[in-house]
């Protein structure tokens, strides 16, 4: 494209592509995050995997510019940009992801996108998008502060549920042992203290058996996305 940008001019299209890729794609070094991301112990700690909203948020602010710039004749290609960034991504999404509104009716396929565009668009704020997806303004979300996190609440997940086994097993309610939840449970903790990909292993072992019991709700799609239990 840029090679017709520039009437041919090679350098320019090198740089134009150049650019293209600096401006969309994450590159994880540190000349390349944001401020945010660099700076003390909160801000790297809240803005882990922020990279993707980070980039999101510069192509946001160089069409708002552009549309400031260009007036009204601009004000289209920004809505465009908007209905396509966070509107048909945050679709698509849901659909790879095997998700979807509650039930087939349009209020609540209207609700549904439009709390996923919201929040797409909030993600790119910290702490408003913390807000928005902790279920202060849409409830039923699960939240997590930060994925750094997890590894305390798998910790404490795993000796609560590790109590409530041993409390099965002592009063002799063997059958109320769920062996592969405690294995999973243990497994994710273990994963975390030692950077393993546990859960992963357990979500590919559960998809392998369910596909070799030849389960009638099986779907090759939990090799990617584990069905929700």
């Amino acid at each position: 494209m840029g090679i017709y940008v520039y009437n041919g001019d090679n350098q320019k299209a090198i740089d134009h592509a150049d650019w293209v890729i600096r401006s969309t794609q994450n590159t994880s070094l540190v000349k390349d995050k944001a401020a945010l991301q660099r700076e003390g112990i909160i801000g790297p700690l809240i803005t882990l995997y922020y990279s993707q909203y980070g980039s999101k948020y510069n192509l946001f602010r160089e069409e708002t510019h552009r549309a400031k710039r260009d007036g009204m004749v601009g004000w289209p290609r920004m809505a465009a940009f908007l209905f396509m960034m966070f509107v048909v991504e945050q679709g698509l999404n849901a659909l790879l992801k095997g998700r979807g509104p509650d039930d087939d009716d349009a209020r609540s396929q209207g609700k549904f996108i439009v709390e996923g565009a919201v929040s797409n668009f909030a993600a790119m704020f910290p702490p408003f998008g913390a807000a928005i997806n902790s279920g202060m303004v849409f409830g039923g979300r699960s939240y997590r502060a930060s994925p750094a996190f997890g590894v305390f609440e798998s910790m404490a997940r795993t000796t609560a549920r590790a109590y409530r086994e041993l409390g099965k097993a002592w009063d002799g309610e063997w059958d109320k042992v769920d062996i592969w939840r405690d294995l999973e449970s243990t497994g994710e903790t273990a994963g975390y203290l030692f950077g393993v990909p546990t859960r992963q292993l357990f979500d590919w072992t559960r998809a392998f058996i369910r596909w070799s019991d030849d389960e009638p709700d099986f779907s090759y799609g939990e090799i990617v996305w584990p069905k929700k239990r």
